[in-house]
């Protein structure tokens, strides 16, 4: 029960942020300053890599997080319903969070990574060191969503839970 009102209370919660990142990214895709700050970061930023910094990528990651999140408010609903199929949507969308995180988090640092890399960067002060901190809280991140879905698939799987479920 406590499992299902913490998820149930996480995922509103997320589901807010992402509808908010949605709605924002929506207004800033037709800004004409945001345009046209795109328009020059691009001459910084040749490659394309920095795709999950445009709005364009800013609106289809939180487009997808909010699936997610909608996912996870109806497989809570099951876990506080104490039916099967939210046991199992649970594991399924605890796994797909833990992999669309990293999917994410490795793009965004990609997207960092090339901008750190630019000629001149080196001259502003701290940059290494932030770089360095963004990605060991990234991989530290991806490493406690990863035990924590392992975790709900064991703790959910166990015989004497499945027997909770109708």
């Amino acid at each position: 029960t406590i499992l299902a009102l913490f998820s149930l209370l996480g995922g509103v919660m997320f589901f807010f942020g992402d509808l908010f990142s949605f709605f924002t990214s929506l207004y800033l895709m037709r800004s004409p300053e945001v345009q046209s700050a795109m328009r020059e970061l691009r001459n910084y930023q040749p490659s394309g890599n920095a795709f999950l910094l445009n709005p364009e990528g800013v609106l289809i990651s939180s487009g997808i997080g909010v699936l997610i999140s909608v996912g996870a408010i109806a497989a809570s609903i099951g876990l506080l319903l104490r039916k099967n199929w939210g046991r199992i949507s649970y594991i399924a969308v605890v796994w797909i969070q833990a992999v669309y995180f990293g999917v994410v988090s490795t793009l965004g640092i990609t997207a960092v990574k090339s901008f750190v890399d630019q000629p001149g960067m080196e001259r502003i002060s701290g940059m290494n060191s932030l770089w360095r901190i963004g990605g060991w809280l990234t991989i530290g991140g991806a490493i406690l969503l990863l035990a924590l879905a392992i975790a709900v698939l064991w703790g959910l799987s166990r015989e004497k839970v499945r027997r909770e479920f109708l």
